[in-house]
């Protein structure tokens, strides 16, 4: 076997992973992961300011082509995984929208009085960056005038260097 190519599942993998796949998923998942999306990014890589990398949404667009998980995968992460993959602006409520897929964790923008309310600002500048470019394109260029961070992990504050 070539040691650059992943290994087959086990017998007990493949028995374990197919008794898994057993529950039925909503198909209205997809739908719902859908809804309010606005744009995504033409390009899903994120460099840093001297082009080194940061994240790539594009390495996930196998995700989102209805493909069943390989006998390797838990039926049930790689449904989480598909329905995580899908990136880009989304509408939530009037005066509320977020972005998702460029980082770890998600981060969210309320129209304020004055500007923007940005909760959650990602780990590191560069994709907190990413996103207020899809906010200033397609929604509104405002000033940040408020950031909250809902709990000390830095996938919530790293990216409020911005």
């Amino acid at each position: 076997m070539h040691p650059e190519l992943p290994k087959p599942a086990t017998i007990h993998t493949q028995l374990h992973n197919r008794n898994a796949s057993n529950r039925i998923f909503d198909p209205v998942d997809l739908e719902r992961v859908r809804k309010g999306f606005i744009a995504k990014r033409v390009s899903g890589l994120i460099t840093d300011e001297k082009g080194r990398f940061v994240g790539n949404s594009d390495n996930y667009e196998f995700l989102r082509d209805g493909r069943e998980s390989p006998e390797t995968v838990n039926p049930h992460l790689w449904r989480h995984a598909t329905l995580n993959a899908h990136h880009g602006l989304f509408k939530v409520a009037d005066g509320v929208w977020q972005v998702r897929g460029y980082d770890i964790s998600n981060i969210t923008f309320i129209r304020g009085t004055s500007g923007w309310v940005i909760i959650d600002p990602l780990t590191s500048e560069h994709t907190a960056r990413a996103a207020l470019a899809l906010m200033d394109e397609h929604v509104e260029k405002l000033p940040t005038t408020v950031v909250i961070f809902t709990h000390s992990h830095a996938d919530h504050f790293g990216g409020c260097l911005v």
